[in-house]
């Protein structure tokens, strides 16, 4: 009896203990970026330089590369990222908005930024679509791009 008892009491404490939050970031500060040809096939974007306008300095952007997808981070102090591509032919220009807004997830927890709204301002690529207007660690593409 005394070892029911014991095991009762374990059992409830372990379960009380399991009411603290989980304070781990659900969000994320990246916008995912994809590159496909005019069938929606995955297409490399071969530049020389791409210059991203109020990236965070410590970023470091790729240079004189070929690839598929880019993720680029956001500024939690600017509502509009800008990227132009150098390529071989010429450049290509892309002006994203989003909003950060402060969330509280929990009272224990400190603040998180929600970046959404994410909208394309400026493009003359082919073609650029919102696949996912908020920014998350789930979510694999953002913004398509077809070259």
């Amino acid at each position: 009896m005394n070892n029911k008892i014991i095991m009762a009491l374990v059992l409830l404490s372990s379960w009380a203990c399991n009411d603290q939050p989980s304070c781990l970031p659900e969000q994320s500060d990246i916008v995912k970026l994809s590159f496909v040809d005019a069938d929606g096939k995955t297409q490399n974007l071969t530049y020389t330089k791409l210059v991203v306008k109020d990236a965070p300095a410590d970023f470091p952007v790729p240079q004189d590369t070929s690839l598929s997808a880019l993720n680029i981070p956001l500024n939690p102090n600017a509502t509009e990222i800008d990227l132009t591509f150098y390529l071989a032919t010429g450049t290509n220009h892309l002006a994203l908005t989003y909003r950060a807004t402060p969330v509280v997830l929990h009272p224990k927890c400190s603040l998180e930024l929600r970046y959404d709204y994410l909208a394309v301002k400026e493009s003359d690529f082919s073609k650029a679509t919102i696949i996912d207007a908020v920014i998350s660690t789930e979510t694999s593409t953002n913004v398509q791009i077809t070259l």
